[in-house]
């Protein structure tokens, strides 16, 4: 077989192999696109400018992204909180609520743990995820109780891993008992795995 390109006599590979290497397909597509006329795009010219923060030569308007975002700081729009309407301090700029109105009926996502009840938990959530919308409730109780704490179990000297356990137990509720008592600061410790289960046997 000859190639299309040089007229030379080869063994393809395959059917579909008319040139005899790179180069002679490479070449007969620039012979190509000079017969259509076809030219390649013009890159744009690169503008000798200077980097609008630290003034040095480069092509852009910021020589990098860490230049742009030390330029753009202090630009941010103030967030507003959607309860009160007063303007978020910068730690909780991620928050749509202030620290004031997280936990007021401000949030239209606030729960009243006083009114809710075992049973109405109960007829929305199964078994597993009654008890772990529980310990989450009262991991988060635990917290804003003790800001401070660290791990260390109440019982021993373990301070590895602690788990917030009830001392009286949730199955020794009725359905009636709001989970604000269930979850009261007076009815949790932090224990390990260990005292957790010396506890509950």
């Amino acid at each position: 077989m000859l190639c299309h390109h040089c007229q030379q006599p080869f063994e393809p590979a395959s059917k579909i192999h008319i040139y005899c290497s790179r180069p002679c397909k490479w070449n007969a597509k620039t012979a190509r696109d000079k017969t259509l006329g076809r030219t390649k795009k013009k890159s744009k010219p690169r503008l000798n400018n200077q980097c609008a923060n630290c003034q040095t030569a480069c092509s852009s308007k910021y020589c990098s992204r860490k230049c742009y975002a030390l330029t753009q700081t202090g630009k941010t729009k103030p967030t507003i909180c959607a309860g009160c309407g007063i303007e978020i301090a910068p730690k909780w700029v991620a928050k749509k609520y202030c620290r004031d109105c997280v936990c007021s009926s401000n949030n239209r996502n606030w729960v009243n743990w006083d009114k809710v009840t075992l049973g109405d938990l109960r007829k929305k959530l199964s078994t597993p995820q009654l008890h772990s919308r529980i310990r989450a409730h009262s991991r988060s109780v635990y917290r804003r109780a003790n800001p401070n704490y660290t791990i260390q179990c109440a019982k021993c000297p373990y301070n590895k891993f602690t788990e917030i356990v009830h001392l009286k137990s949730v199955a020794d509720y009725d359905d009636s008992t709001p989970i604000s008592t269930v979850n009261h600061i007076d009815n949790l410790a932090q224990l390990c795995r260990n005292c957790h289960w010396e506890l509950d046997h």
